[in-house]
């Protein structure tokens, strides 16, 4: 049980790490060339 809870905990916590990742380098990337958002 534990074993299994554990690794939940570590997936859930790598993809909120990609998540907040992917918003960050979209919004660098806004802000660096926004003549790809028009």
């Amino acid at each position: 049980m534990s074993h299994d809870y554990l690794n939940k905990s570590v997936e859930s916590d790598c993809e909120k790490k990609i998540e907040l990742g992917s918003v960050k380098r979209i919004s660098w990337l806004i802000e660096k060339k926004p003549k790809i958002c028009s």
